[in-house]
């Protein structure tokens, strides 16, 4: 079983593949992190103004 000229290509292909589904699990950790750094702030301004509010 020869190495045909397609076996490069399929390898690259494969390694995108598994790049762009890691830069997309990647980002969603990202976005989580984000999004539970700013979670802590987003309550205490909204305890804050509705401590203010009462």
């Amino acid at each position: 079983m020869a190495a045909g000229p397609r076996e490069p290509g399929r390898r690259s292909l494969h390694l995108l593949s598994t790049y762009v589904s890691g830069g997309v699990r990647l980002t969603d950790y990202w976005v989580l992190s984000v999004r539970y750094s700013y979670m802590p702030q987003f309550w205490l301004t909204k305890t804050f103004f509705s401590v203010g509010g009462r």
